[in-house]
């Protein structure tokens, strides 16, 4: 099943992207539906939201309704972008469409696209999801040149970077399996670790045994991860370890 076909629904021909955000709402229903506003997880948090509370319209994907849409977090953040002429810092809604990996300022619920590709944005995120900043960088200056994606910088440690690549896809409704015809988008991630003296980026799953293939390089990583316990799903504990890594 290709997802591309949801495109035609969204696009027009003023390059824009017409859907209902429900903003507040998504925001009101997941700090009433859990308290995870101060978990790391935002992004299951978010999909769980969409399985088991979604109150939203149901797009048509060819014979599928699905809930929810392909914006990452489903909505519009305040947010900064550059691009390669042009870096402005006027704060305005941003949508970051994760299926087209399409960014753009957010009006009425169109993307508008800028002249120029994005090249950087940051998005700025309610307490709900996580209260912080997100920036995100071009995935063509990593070496990403097959398909356009974004890459979002978790931490930028001496000598390696840790970034996630927010990816969208359609799946069965695990709340509703009876009906065939009902779908939910859910948001997943690829995790990357970028060695900057190779320029290698390199693909890892949330394991020692994947960090410590990646990272062979670092005489002092078995201790280290040791001495901290490092928790390889948490991106904070991953960045504490790496901030403190030496070469060989």
């Amino acid at each position: 099943m290709r997802i591309n076909n949801i495109s035609t629904k969204f696009y027009g021909a003023n390059r824009g992207v017409r859907f209902p955000l429900l903003i507040g709402m998504v925001v009101t229903a997941i700090m009433l539906h859990t308290n995870a506003f101060a978990q790391l997880d935002p992004i299951g948090q978010y999909n769980r939201y969409l399985t088991e509370s979604w109150a939203g319209e149901y797009y048509r994907v060819g014979q599928y309704k699905v809930k929810g849409n392909p914006m990452f977090l489903g909505q519009a953040f305040l947010g900064t972008v550059k691009t390669k002429t042009v870096v402005d810092s006027k704060m305005q809604n941003l949508l970051y469409d994760l299926q087209l990996q399409l960014v753009g300022p957010g009006v009425n619920g169109k993307i508008y696209e800028t002249t120029d590709r994005v090249t950087a944005f940051e998005l700025y995120r309610p307490h709900p999801y996580g209260g912080d900043t997100l920036r995100f960088v071009d995935g063509a200056d990593y070496g990403l040149t097959k398909e356009s994606q974004y890459l979002n910088l978790l931490c930028d440690a001496p000598g390696i970077q840790l970034l996630r690549a927010y990816k969208i896809k359609v799946v069965p409704d695990p709340t509703n399996l009876m009906d065939k015809d009902l779908r939910v988008f859910e948001i997943y991630f690829d995790t990357y670790l970028f060695l900057k003296t190779s320029k290698e980026l390199v693909k890892v799953k949330n394991s020692k045994k994947d960090y410590s293939k990646a990272l062979a390089g670092y005489k002092n990583f078995d201790v280290l991860t040791g001495s901290l316990n490092t928790n390889f799903s948490d991106p904070n504990s991953v960045c504490l370890m790496l901030s403190q890594l030496v070469l060989n």
